[in-house]
This record gives C-alpha cells, sequence and structure tokens, in this order.
C-alpha cells in the first residue's frame, strides 16, 4: 500500500503501525485498519501528482483488532483541545464531501452559531446506512452531537430525520429525554431533502444567501454517521478507519456493513452473495 500525505518525517521504515495508530498528518489523518509495518518512505505518483508517501508491508492474518488508544476525559478539554482531537482522529464528512470536519466546526469568532443541523437525511434513493446509524449507534450519535455543540458554540441542535424513518426517530427521542438542546424534526422523505441549503431551509426556514456559507445565517451542519463515529472514536483516542455502507441491487445478502477504508469493492461484493457479471455497479446512489 502506498499512502500519501504530508509531516511524514517522523516515521521510520521498520515502524509497526498498530491498528488506528496515526501516519501522516495532513487535512484528514491517515490510518490504517490492519497492523502493518512501513516498509520505506519514497517519492511516490499519488492522488495524481508527485509527493512523499508511506509504504506499508502488511502483516498477513492480522486480527485486525484495535489496539491503539486509551479512555480520555472529553469534559476536561477545551475548545481548541476538542478541535485538536477531531483533527488528529483523522475525521471528515461521511455525508459524501469528504471536508474535514474540525475545519468545519471551527467557525471564527465573527460568525456567532446558534443553531447545529444534524443531517438524518439519506443523501441518495435506496441508502439505509444513516437509518441504521440513528438506530443501533444513538448513543455514540448523541454523544458527538454534544461535543460538536461544544466546539461550535450552538445552543441548540436540530436532527432532520426523513418521515420514513420512524424507528430512527423513535429511537433517538428515547435517547434524548436528558438533552433538552436538541431536537428531533420530521421532514418529507424526497430527494435532494439532504441537501444542506434545502434542509436548513425546510427545518429553520433560512435561505444561505449566493456565495455564502451557512455559517453567514448561524448554522452548521453536520452529517448523522460522522457525528455518530465522532461520539465513538474521540473519548478512545481511535481515529476513523471505517465506515457503515450501504449494498444493494442483484445480491443475495443486501444490508447496511462496517467497512474497514481501502476494502476493494469486488471482495465486498463476493461477501455480499454477488457472483454473475455486473452490468454495472453504481457507487453512491442512482441519482
Amino acid at each position: 500500500d502506498a499512502v500519501a500525505g504530508e509531516g511524514i518525517a517522523n516515521q521510520q521504515p521498520g515502524r509497526r503501525v498498530v491498528g488506528p495508530d496515526p501516519l501522516g498528518i495532513d487535512q484528514g489523518d491517515v490510518r490504517r485498519r490492519r497492523d502493518r509495518e512501513i516498509a520505506a518512505l519514497e517519492t511516490e505518483d499519488a492522488r495524481g501528482g508527485k509527493g512523499e508517501a508511506i509504504l506499508l508491508r502488511p502483516y498477513p492474518g492480522d486480527d485486525q483488532r484495535v489496539r491503539y488508544g486509551a479512555p480520555r476525559d472529553l469534559a476536561a478539554l477545551d475548545r481548541e483541545a476538542l478541535i485538536q482531537a477531531i483533527q488528529d482522529s483523522g475525521m471528515v464528512g461521511l455525508g459524501g464531501a469528504a471536508f474535514p470536519t474540525h475545519a468545519k466546526l471551527a467557525v471564527p469568532d465573527n460568525f456567532p452559531i446558534d443553531t447545529l443541523i444534524v443531517n438524518g437525511c439519506e443523501c441518495e434513493p435506496y441508502l439505509t446506512n444513516d437509518d441504521r446509524v440513528m438506530v443501533e449507534w444513538a448513543d455514540d450519535l448523541v454523544r458527538g452531537i454534544a461535543i460538536a455543540l461544544r466546539v461550535c458554540g450552538a445552543a441548540r441542535a436540530v436532527i432532520g430525520i426523513e418521515d420514513n424513518k420512524p424507528r430512527a426517530s423513535e429511537s433517538l427521542r428515547r435517547h434524548l429525554r436528558d438533552h433538552a438542546q436538541i431536537g428531533v424534526e420530521p421532514v418529507a422523505t424526497k430527494y435532494p431533502q439532504g441537501a444542506e441549503r434545502l434542509l436548513i431551509k425546510t427545518l429553520l426556514g433560512r435561505e444561505i444567501p449566493s456565495g455564502a456559507r451557512s455559517w453567514d445565517i448561524g448554522v452548521v451542519t453536520q452529517n448523522i454517521a460522522t457525528l455518530a463515529e465522532l461520539g465513538q472514536l474521540l473519548p478512545l483516542q481511535h481515529g476513523l478507519i471505517e465506515r457503515v455502507i450501504t449494498l444493494g441491487g442483484d445480491i443475495e445478502r443486501p444490508g447496511n456493513y462496517l467497512v474497514p477504508f481501502g476494502t476493494p469493492l469486488r471482495y465486498l461484493l463476493e461477501q455480499a452473495g454477488f457472483r454473475d457479471a455486473a452490468g454495472e455497479v453504481i457507487l453512491g446512489g442512482p441519482m
């Protein structure tokens, strides 16, 4: 494997990389699921250009258990320390844009934020991964929302959930009984309800002016999956190394799977029971 990034001067060939141990520091830190050894540091053609790269040699048969990190008291961290912890985790937006989460939450002081919008709308038809995250990882999600509120400075959070996800709404309402500053609001199930500008207008009645950002109208938005991962990983000092995805179509076992980054698509399809030659593989959704 070749991993490109900045800040690799402290890496040494022969060093063992344990589970989600951080590698190079970039806009989103680079981590790997399996235990590996750094084979070399070279100039490699990565992401379409020349740059430094860390070449990794995997250990065959590694069991992928997490052996890195330690419990951390998030309540003891101030805002700047929380922002740094989010950056160290390598967290990026999991709704599709992959924008570094720490940068989106670190709103400058001259942009007062009053509301955090939590996007619980699937970004594409046929996807159900966010729905499952809200049902099964509700505690992590609530913890992630609380972290995001502290960092962006908003007094309240509103979770927008499409009205075809009643189990997700019920699950979150049960977990939010002691969190008066976080509310759940149903929205119509339609595409593209999950688009940032449309969701803000639907929930708050505000419009983002042309050329402006949500900061300009006092709003920060984050995806459900992003905040659930944040609430799960930050207390343990773990990094982002996997995510929930939906596999559907002509396969024997359609569903939602927790998948390490870098897993080959062919392997995923084989494990889900796809045996024939695909006419087309659609990534992200049909729209």
